[in-house]
């Protein structure tokens, strides 16, 4: 505080005890003036990111995608795989579709996230899964499939998740 007052002194040429009560009052006044300017930058950027928040502290909203890494994730819980394998699946997905959920292959006629070849349609419609039209479906006969038949119906891609 010292340093700003003789700063002041000099700037404003306050001398004398009255001055420097003077000089004291405009670095009171500096010092609340840049505080209040803080306050107002650190309100309207904390109104920005809380709108997004819905004003609920310690959220964070998910994308699609994100959401969509999670179910694979509990899914592979559920069915038991390790970590190893959840990350796997996480780079044969990211190999197959690059994450867009609406994914289709008009060659091979393969959809989703797992690009799930049409010869696996009849016995996912028969597990009451939609995996054309359904990413969370599509995520969940995938790691299904996996757990069944292993790397071995994305072997095409083995150079990109290998």
């Amino acid at each position: 505080m010292g340093k700003l007052r003789n700063w002041l002194e000099n700037l404003f040429h306050f001398h004398g005890e009255k001055a420097q009560r003077q000089a004291r009052l405009v670095g009171l006044f500096l010092l609340c003036a840049t505080v209040l300017a803080l306050g107002c930058v650190f309100g309207y950027y904390y109104g920005k990111l809380s709108t997004k928040a819905n004003f609920e502290p310690n959220t964070r909203v998910l994308g699609e995608v994100q959401s969509h890494k999670l179910l694979l994730y509990e899914t592979a819980l559920e069915n038991e795989l390790s970590y190893k394998e959840f990350a796997r699946l996480k780079r044969i997905v990211f190999c197959e579709s690059s994450w867009q959920k609406d994914a289709y292959n008009a060659k091979t006629h393969d959809y989703g996230y797992f690009q799930i070849a049409r010869i696996h349609l009849a016995e996912a419609t028969e597990m009451g899964l939609d995996v054309v039209n359904s990413p969370e479906d599509n995520i969940k006969f995938g790691v299904w499939l996996y757990d069944k038949s292993g790397v071995q119906p994305w072997v095409a891609s083995k150079k990109c998740w290998g």
